[in-house]
């Protein structure tokens, strides 16, 4: 169980904080669902891949 809203704050934090290993990390473990539904999340997540293949 959890909140978008937690998410959405938690991946801030972590992009702020250049976590992107984090980013990634959660959102493999939240149903693909929820991350397509939710731009912000995809938005941070899709950046979050990309800097780590960098």
């Amino acid at each position: 169980m959890f909140r978008t809203e937690a998410l959405r704050a938690g991946f801030n934090a972590c992009w702020a904080a250049k976590d992107f290993k984090t980013i990634v990390d959660v959102a493999k473990r939240i149903p693909d669902t929820v991350l397509q539904e939710d731009s912000s999340l995809l938005m941070y997540y899709d950046n979050a891949l990309m800097r780590l293949e960098e």
